[in-house]
């Protein structure tokens, strides 16, 4: 900071000793200086510098720029180690913005005649004698573009030169074409003037090349486009120092516009993609659980999925909290979370033999396993369980069907699925992995018209009992029937001591008028837990 103010110092006395200002005059002049100053200081430590190519004169220090959300990181201008201290206080002043002697105040002191009027025509013919320079020299600059993208970018070094030379070149050029057509006025381009990069982006989609890569090689660009400004400035002479200082800012404001337009232009392609795959499998999909999997529209379908469907498919269905059953249209967090989870299943549901259907069904993903024996069925509970851990940050709950032989019958396995799903929710004590044939007396009772009698006749006065009291006889009760009826295990469950547990089945006794030692009480109070989701944290 001790700096900086000194060279403001010395940057006054040079205004009213060598150029004859009055103070009040050098004053309003150093505003926009000292107003730099305070705004970019903070980010001094971000530069970096280079050496001139020509001679030992000072050119330009520049900034990374922080790229919309999308962007990764902007381009680095390299500057001279030995920067003077005007070259220095402009550089730092100037982030794609006119110099500041253009920004000087116009009137009696800065008027046509003036050292500042004289000097500022001199940059701008500088500008354009740089930018003519530079305007001969597109296509060699566009080829050492695409050479830098190959030997940085992995996706461009893997990739055929016929796509390089055909695609990625032309892309280049193009966007050279129009940078330098606004160097020179100083008009900063929009996104629209890029629409050739923003295809070329979408392209990149279908090219496997990643939008990380895409924007990589954005960068590069910038970095190339420098370069070759650069080597067209006479470094010794003052105006086209001041020129280049000029273009600096110039080309940060159009590699950021770029930038976003290559953002935009692939991350739209991308939802365009994954949308149209997803309808496509979710017709498919559809037509299977409706129970028209023998149909010839359905085979007609997965032809064009170039899929060839199995005899046999267990269902398995993912619900998260982000993605509510029912629901048609989703925000983007749920979409987020909602590919997370189709790609986890894909990566982690490998069948044995056949191919995976995926898709999403009204806010839950819907897998089809294929199986061609009913023992597949534990290998794929296991590979759930994998699933389900791999979720975990989404809180996911899985439900998977029992085996059924044949296409026609997944509607019904589909109706287990969703069951099984439907229990895992509401009651935690089943895990997040519930297979139906697990849960088979739970999805009997809860489809029985006399579930609300039997949960108020057994459950229900324990409940208000232990919210009433603190108490833990429901947990208690859950002990005694996960023991095996065994006083001594479910003591050492419960940390507490045999009489314990036997008080609280009295208690029981007295609150529901069931016997926890009679069977036909016991049944009754074991479905009244099975209608409840407490304990699902034991």
């Amino acid at each position: 900071m001790f700096s900086l103010r000194g060279a403001r110092f010395v940057l006054t006395q040079f205004l009213q000793f060598n150029l004859a200002y009055s103070p009040l005059q050098a004053g309003v002049r150093m505003l926009p200086i000292a107003a730099g100053i305070a705004v970019m200081a903070p980010l001094s430590s971000v530069a970096h510098r280079r050496q001139w190519r020509a001679q030992s004169v000072e050119t330009v220090a520049g900034f990374t720029r922080q790229l919309r959300r999308l962007v990764s990181q902007g381009m680095t201008i390299y500057a001279d180690r030995q920067c003077s201290v005007m070259p220095r206080l402009r550089s730092k002043a100037r982030e794609g913005r006119p110099t500041m002697i253009e920004r000087l105040p116009t009137g009696p002191s800065a008027g046509e005649g003036s050292p500042t009027a004289a000097r500022t025509a001199e940059n701008q013919d500088a500008v354009r004698v740089i930018t003519g320079r530079l305007s001969r020299q597109l296509e060699p600059t566009a080829k050492r573009m695409v050479s830098s993208y190959r030997g940085t970018i992995p996706d461009y070094r893997l990739a055929a030169d016929d796509f390089l030379d055909r695609d990625v070149y032309p892309v280049s050029l193009t966007g050279l074409q129009v940078t330098v057509g606004h160097l020179e006025s100083g008009q900063r381009a929009t996104t629209e003037e890029f629409s050739d990069v923003r295809a070329g982006a979408a392209r990149r989609v279908h090219q496997d090349v990643a939008l990380e890569s895409f924007l990589h090689a954005v960068r590069l660009w910038g970095k190339v486009l420098w370069e070759s400004v650069l080597g067209c400035t006479h470094a010794e002479v003052a105006a086209e120092r001041e020129a280049a200082l000029i273009i600096a800012g110039r080309v940060l404001d159009h590699v950021d516009t770029m930038s976003v337009a290559a953002a935009q232009g692939y991350l739209e392609e991308l939802q365009t993609v994954w949308s149209d795959r997803e309808v496509i499998r979710h017709d498919l999909l559809e037509a299977l659980i409706s129970g028209d999997g023998e149909s010839e529209q359905v085979r007609r379908l997965a032809r064009s999925l170039r899929l060839r469907l199995s005899e046999n498919y267990i269902v398995v269905v993912v619900r998260t909290t982000q993605g509510q059953p029912g629901e048609r249209r989703h925000t983007i967090a749920q979409q987020v979370v909602l590919r997370d989870v189709v790609e986890g299943v894909r990566a982690r549901l490998v069948p044995a033999a056949g191919s995976l259907l995926v898709g999403i069904r009204h806010g839950e993903v819907i897998a089809l396993y294929p199986f061609e024996s009913p023992s597949e069925l534990a290998l794929a509970r296991h590979l759930c369980v994998a699933l389900a851990s791999h979720l975990a940050h989404t809180d996911a709950r899985i439900g998977i069907s029992s085996c059924r032989q044949g296409l026609a019958p997944l509607a019904a396995s589909f109706a287990e699925a969703r069951e099984a799903v439907e229990i895992a929710v509401g009651n935690g004590a089943n895990g997040p992995v519930v297979a139906f044939d697990e849960v088979l007396v739970d999805s009997v009772v809860r489809a029985s018209p006399h579930a609300d009698r039997i949960l108020d006749a057994t459950i229900a006065p324990l409940l208000a009992y232990d919210a009433e009291h603190k108490a833990e006889l429901v947990p208690t009760l859950r002990s005694y029937v996960r023991s095996g009826f065994n006083l001594t295990k479910c003591a050492e469950s419960r940390c507490v001591h045999p009489n314990t547990i036997v008080y609280r089945l009295r208690r029981i006794k007295e609150l529901t008028g069931r016997d926890p030692h009679v069977p036909d009480d016991l049944l009754l109070l074991q479905l009244g837990l099975k209608l409840t989701g407490v304990g699902s944290g034991e």
